[in-house]
């Protein structure tokens, strides 16, 4: 139940005015084991972006998804197939 509870406070702070509605679904593509050594909001940002303009054509287009991929990967150590599995998962949710 714990995860409902997650689920709600995120969507009710998603509908708070000046939000990023994509805020959930970037933070899902960035997991990682890793530790932050640096400040990425300007690629979390731009990967927002890229995301509303995808969504807004009606899916993100395979290069755009591509470069969400390497980005991902290059952040997280994840490999690319796995990098581009959690960017198709994060789109579909979106």
């Amino acid at each position: 139940m714990a995860g409902t509870g997650v689920a709600a406070g995120a969507a009710v702070q998603a509908s708070a005015p000046g939000a990023d509605v994509n805020a959930p679904f970037v933070d899902t593509l960035f997991r990682s084991d890793r530790p932050r050594a640096t400040d990425d909001s300007p690629v979390r940002e731009e990967v927002g972006r890229v995301l509303v303009n995808g969504l807004r054509q009606g899916d993100v287009s395979p290069a755009d998804r591509s470069y969400l991929a390497q980005l991902v990967a290059a952040r997280t150590g994840l490999s690319q197939p796995e990098a581009e599995k959690r960017v198709a998962g994060a789109v579909a949710q979106a």
